[in-house]
């Protein structure tokens, strides 16, 4: 049975850190999760955040904002830039470990926002219980951000692919998945898409981790 779904605090992590990214051209609108990472500039998120790959539309950066709600209703908009990404369309299709991008904000967030500064060791995560952080529309639920208790596994011990039992929803994608046996946040993978039997993430390993330590 799945785990249920518990509202997030907004004061507390890991409200503070996760938004999301809102792409609009004419009438093409992409919706998607990004969470703030090491700094108050950094967004970690999916790499299709502006993308339908199976419909081949693409809406440009400039057509996209990164959006967060505090718990007070104060909200922070910004533009931002692509730093560097896992891959395109084409190398999306071949494997989901490419879906990844880390993003730069044109504006530093605010005080009310916090990053997320802890990542997890890959192979420890794994086999630890987790849970997604998922940003909803605002008032929703009452808050912006719920949680959901959920179970890890890789069908290939060398892949940076995980799959996972946390239930989702459209516009979920780039959602960050913690380590749900530590005291703080630890970030340990980004959800990048649904399957019929479980969800697919992104582990903070390789090319991905390396991209991170970077900026």
């Amino acid at each position: 049975m799945p785990a249920a779904i518990r509202i997030a605090e907004p004061d507390l992590d890991p409200a503070r850190a996760i938004g999301r990214i809102v792409c609009q051209q004419a009438k093409h609108r992409f919706v998607s999760t990004a969470v703030l990472v090491r700094d108050t500039r950094t967004l970690l998120a999916a790499g299709h955040f502006n993308s339908d790959d199976l419909a081949a539309r693409h809406l440009p950066i400039s057509s996209c904002r990164f959006e967060h709600r505090s718990a007070s209703g104060t909200r922070f908009a910004s533009a931002f830039t692509l730093v560097e990404t896992g891959g395109g369309p084409m190398e999306r299709r071949l494997t989901p470990a490419t879906d990844w991008a880390v993003l730069r904000l044109a504006e530093p967030a605010p005080r009310f926002m916090q990053p997320v500064t802890r990542i997890s060791d890959p192979e420890e995560a794994v086999a630890s219980p987790l849970e997604m952080a998922a940003y909803d529309d605002p008032g929703r639920y009452g808050s912006a951000v719920s949680l959901e208790a959920c179970k890890g596994w890789r069908g290939d011990a060398r892949s940076v692919v995980m799959r996972h039992s946390c239930r989702t929803r459209p516009g979920q994608s780039g959602s960050p998945i913690f380590r749900a046996d530590r005291s703080e946040l630890e970030l340990t993978a980004i959800h990048v898409g649904a399957g019929e039997t479980a969800g697919r993430a992104v582990l903070l390993a390789k090319s991905l981790r390396r991209a991170l330590l970077s900026t």
